[in-house]
């Protein structure tokens, strides 16, 4: 027997399959990576710019180094601790994204033959670099600016560098920046040096820590930057490196040292010496003290034996490097404001679709004039982009509605004074331009 089936017809409401539950997704930023909102951007754009025009003033041109350079060579720059992944490409080489600029600025020196091109080469650089960590892996980037001079010995390079970098830092208060100075001398000047330092040394050797103890004999000058209490207090009572300067040395830092004192550039020296085996003569380091944090800006030293890198014969280089992220962290702290400037000559406001399409004309023609021009389009109200031109300390606002579209007309309004007058369209820009004193 089969169960009747009711054939009473019924209405039943069909529902929509039922959705999945909407899941939030949260889209992540690699650890170690900085991103720059608008309100950031703005400090960023404003040290930015004070950079690049410091540099144009003191006659740097600039330059920047491609993102990937030959693993070997990023290798033998990389001081940091990890190593960078490595990328395959054409041919035997292998590439890394650069870790520096230095070697990418060298590297293209070379390779554009500049030396036979001119006799000095000033140049500077805002480039993009990542530092990579092993424990844990980490991929840190930073935004890395710098200075260089190649292809003259000359202090008054030196003096002028630390002087542009002075002007730059200023910004963040005198007071709170200390610029540290000395010299690493050249190969002259370290025979008699270590000589001294190991018969210093020699009788405090076992109460030097493993490592410094077997270097006493050949490189006693590491024990100077030994980070262990018992060898830092036993290095403190070494003889200055600054002492021990050859004439030529001696002369060199003389020379940039009264540089400093015509220029009233403010200086602490340092009387031991730098131990990267690069450097020579002039070694120095901006620093920023505040009572929150205290930190290195920027470092500095004549490398001229860099360039052995790539297997060709030392030449005149001098470099400054800093971090990007390091000097905004100290405008930050240092409490400075941004001041408003003018953001442009002109505010362009549409209102309504026909305004909209009248204004993009105007905003074509004021550009082709030079003339700077913001274009106020967006749903806020005519008082509210009035006010936003006034916080952008822009002079005058030009209004153009559906019947000034229609009329051929555009309403010139004072945004100080809030006085307007109507102008055709034909005479708006000499209007302007009288207004703007021109």
């Amino acid at each position: 027997m089969h169960k009747a089936t009711s054939t009473k017809n019924t209405t039943s409401k069909v529902m929509p399959p039922l959705e999945p539950p909407v899941q939030k997704k949260f889209v992540k930023k690699i650890p170690g990576q900085k991103d720059f909102l608008p309100e950031e951007w703005a400090d960023l754009d404003h040290l930015l710019e004070r950079l690049k025009n410091l540099a144009k003033g003191f006659g740097f041109s600039r330059i920047e180094p491609s993102l990937f350079e030959v693993s070997e060579i990023n290798a033998k720059f990389h001081v940091k601790e990890g190593k960078a992944p490595v990328l395959k490409v054409s041919g035997a080489d292998e590439a890394v994204f650069r870790t520096n600029a230095i070697s990418g600025l060298l590297r293209m020196y070379l390779d554009a033959r500049t030396p036979e091109k001119e006799r000095l080469s000033k140049w500077y650089f805002i480039s993009p670099v990542t530092v990579h960590h092993e424990n844990p892996y980490q991929i840190v980037s930073n935004l890395e600016y710098g200075f260089e001079v190649i292809g003259d010995e000359s202090p008054i390079f030196d003096a002028q560098v630390l002087a542009l970098a002075w002007k730059l830092y200023s910004v963040l208060g005198e007071d709170k920046i200390v610029l540290e100075i000395g010299s690493r001398g050249c190969e002259n000047c370290w025979p008699e040096y270590q000589q001294i330092l190991s018969r210093t040394f020699s009788d405090a050797k076992y109460s030097l820590c493993k490592e410094c103890a077997a270097s006493v004999e050949k490189h006693p000058e590491k024990i100077l930057v030994c980070e262990q209490a018992e060898c830092q207090s036993i290095a403190a009572d070494a003889p200055a490196f600054i002492d021990y300067l050859d004439a030529a040395c001696s002369s060199h830092l003389t020379t940039v040292l009264e540089s400093l004192d015509e220029l009233k550039v403010s200086y602490v020296l340092m009387t031991g010496s730098d131990l990267d085996p690069h450097a020579r003569r002039t070694v120095f380091r901006f620093k920023f003290n505040h009572p929150q944090d205290s930190f290195i800006l920027s470092h500095g030293m004549r490398h001229d034996h860099l360039f052995s890198h790539f297997n060709v014969s030392p030449r005149p280089a001098l470099g400054l490097v800093g971090d990007f992220s390091k000097f905004l962290r100290a405008w930050h702290l240092s409490g400075a404001v941004l001041q408003k400037a003018k953001s442009a000559d002109v505010a362009l406001i549409p209102l309504g679709e026909l305004g909209a399409k009248k204004a993009l004309s105007l905003f074509s023609n004021f550009w082709d004039e030079m003339i700077s021009v913001v274009n106020l389009f967006d749903e806020n109200g005519l008082k509210a982009r009035l006010q936003q031109a006034a916080d952008m300390k822009v002079p005058i606002a030009l209004i153009v509605g559906q019947k000034e579209a229609l009329e051929d007309t555009v309403i010139l309004r004072d945004v100080k004074s809030g006085m307007q007058e109507v102008f055709t369209s034909e005479r708006i820009l000499s209007e302007v331009r009288k207004r703007l004193g021109e």
